[in-house]
């Protein structure tokens, strides 16, 4: 329920992938790919999973983001030109 309703291609938000990996103590990690933040902010996001984990009685144990925002990655790349 989760997955689905946090993926694009299922009714969920746009611009958004989702997949669930099983760890181990029945743990399972809802990754979702970011396809557009500017359309579909990592916050956005994060906030419905929350709210679908507690909805299902599910706690919520972490949760992370892998991805600079397209601010810091044109800030990196003004950097490294600088550098060139």
């Amino acid at each position: 329920m989760v997955l689905s309703a946090a993926w694009g291609a299922a009714g969920g938000p746009a611009h958004v992938e989702a997949m669930a990996l099983p760890h181990s103590e029945g743990l399972i990690e809802v990754a979702c790919n970011l396809l557009d933040t500017a359309a579909t902010p990592q916050q956005t996001v994060a906030a419905l999973i929350h709210r679908l984990a507690a909805d299902q009685g599910v706690a919520v144990q972490d949760e992370y983001c892998t991805n600079q925002p397209p601010e810091q990655l044109a800030a990196a790349a003004r950097v490294a030109l600088d550098r060139a």
